[in-house]
């Protein structure tokens, strides 16, 4: 089926104080707009349109009481999580709200690139949790039929008069008998390579060493495993289908969110081996996802990570992640420590 594409400009940067009077931060959006059946996971408080051209603005919230973030966080100020889903809900909901999209329609996380600035490491999310920004949907696919087959988002979000991080997005949407195509042939492909024992990641000569945050819901299983050079590293996905954060709404497979998730956790880890003790935590400065595959929760994913072979003293540890499932890498991943 024929599609096209339209593409817009960059929005122009609003500041924040200009922004801030016009989001409301009183009531969640509804569960529906944003994919969830807890209405303790919807952190999206208002949307409204800003302009002719497919622009709007945001009110969201960093949730505070929440057992299942608060149980995944390295520490108070470790909010990119909360921050992250807050662009996935944002982007679903716009879909529907003002792009037509149907309810039934399904939503596939295709890639994700969040920044995060300065002031994301630095506010004091327990006395101001509050959040709002400005969204543009830059560029759009449609069928021949007229319906919204892909989408992109780019966004920024401030807390206070500072903006914390720019966030984008591209997600595609699939019909209900399209999407269920999609399973029927990553399934098959699993069941194809269960028997292969030439799935498993070589890991060659090494050494295994625990994760440093003691989470009381980890999203990896204990134990990192790094090459005798400590230029490659290697964990297990931790698949738990009680996290209600991940497994909020009916999910045939390993949701993208706990994937980067993993992915963001087994980055921190390293970047907190190498980094200078006397420097506060660990954070990332720049996240940027993408996913081909889906990954079936009937099978282990394991997290690969490189160092940037060509990086210079100095500069910022960047790390190439892959996440694999029985030899078939579904998803790749690149983290730049801030």
């Amino acid at each position: 089926m024929n599609a096209e594409a339209v593409e817009r400009p960059a929005p122009a940067v609003v500041p924040a104080w200009e922004i801030a009077p016009q989001v409301n931060h009183q009531n969640t959006i509804p569960r529906k707009l944003a994919h969830k059946r807890r209405l303790e996971n919807v952190y999206v408080t208002s949307l409204s349109p800003a302009g002719p051209d497919n622009e709007f603005i945001f009110g969201a919230f960093v949730p505070q009481s929440n057992a299942y973030i608060n149980d995944m966080r390295v520490h108070a100020g470790d909010v990119t999580l909360s921050i992250i889903e807050i662009g996935r809900q944002i982007g679903i909901a716009l879909s529907h709200e003002y792009l037509g999209v149907a309810p039934q329609q399904t939503f596939v996380l295709d890639s994700m690139v969040f920044e995060a600035l300065p002031p994301l490491h630095t506010h004091d999310w327990l006395a101001n949790d509050k959040l709002w920004g400005q969204a543009l949907i830059d560029q759009q696919v449609h069928t021949t039929d007229g319906e919204l087959s892909s989408a992109r988002a780019d966004g920024r979000i401030w807390a206070g008069n500072d903006c914390v991080c720019a966030q984008s997005s591209h997600w595609s949407i699939l019909p209900r008998d399209r999407y269920q195509r999609l399973r029927e042939l990553s399934r098959s492909r699993n069941v194809r390579r269960m028997g292969d024992a030439a799935d498993a990641v070589p890991l060659g000569p090494g050494f295994w060493v625990s994760l440093d945050a003691p989470l009381r819901r980890a999203v990896l299983q204990p134990g990192l495993w790094v090459s005798s050079n400590a230029s490659r590293f290697m964990a297990t996905l931790q698949v738990d289908q009680r996290n209600l954060f991940f497994f909020d709404h009916d999910n045939d497979h390993v949701p993208g969110m706990l994937v980067l998730e993993g992915m963001r956790s087994m980055a921190l880890d390293i970047v907190g081996k190498f980094r200078s003790r006397s420097t506060g935590p660990a954070a990332l400065r720049r996240i940027e996802v993408a996913f081909k595959n889906f990954a079936e929760l009937d099978a282990p994913v394991q997290l690969v990570a490189a160092l940037d072979p060509h990086r210079r003293d100095g500069e910022p540890l960047s790390l190439q992640v892959e996440a694999r499932q029985l030899g078939r890498v579904f998803a790749t991943g690149e983290f730049i420590a801030a």
